[in-house]
């Protein structure tokens, strides 16, 4: 039995069409291609077409060596730098440098503020209970869910 499966007979289908294939690799290819109607079927259709390529144009392959050779030659040139590119750490490094400079000259000439230590200290109107509309956040009393007797309890006690 062949050890190969389908899919690495086609891969190795256009080699086989064109004969580049080692005699022991071509041979398994073969014997893979008699059992096998999906892969007999693509080497068919394969050998069809490498047969009907066209041919390369005369001297074509003079020409790819002599361009391959001034590619060559222009390989072999020290790579100059150029002077406009810097290297990867310069841009990092100058924007912490712009960072420092900035904060220090911003708390240098900042002005202290002072900050209420206690809410106490916070100026509040009278008429206001709560410094903003978040009481039933920070706590408010809901006076929605109490009683009628409730209320009245506390209306007697705030002595209103």
């Amino acid at each position: 039995m062949n050890p190969m499966t389908c899919p690495e007979i086609a891969d190795r289908l256009p080699d086989w069409a064109s004969d580049r294939l080692a005699d022991t690799e071509s041979a398994l290819v073969a014997e893979h291609l008699d059992g096998c109607e999906d892969c007999s079927a693509q080497a068919s259709v394969l050998g069809t077409l490498f047969v009907a390529r066209p041919e390369a144009p005369a001297g074509m392959a003079e020409n790819i060596a002599r361009a391959g050779g001034v590619q060559a030659h222009s390989v072999t040139r020290e790579r100059v730098r150029p002077s406009w590119r810097r290297p990867a750490w310069a841009l990092p490094s100058a924007a912490v440098l712009v960072f420092a400079v900035g904060t220090t000259i911003i708390f240098r000439d900042s002005q202290t503020i002072e900050v209420a230590s206690a809410i106490g200290e916070v100026p509040v109107e009278e008429s206001q209970i709560w410094i903003a509309n978040d009481g039933a956040v920070a706590g408010a009393p809901v006076l929605d869910d109490l009683s009628d007797e409730e209320l009245r309890a506390l209306v007697e006690e705030l002595g209103a």
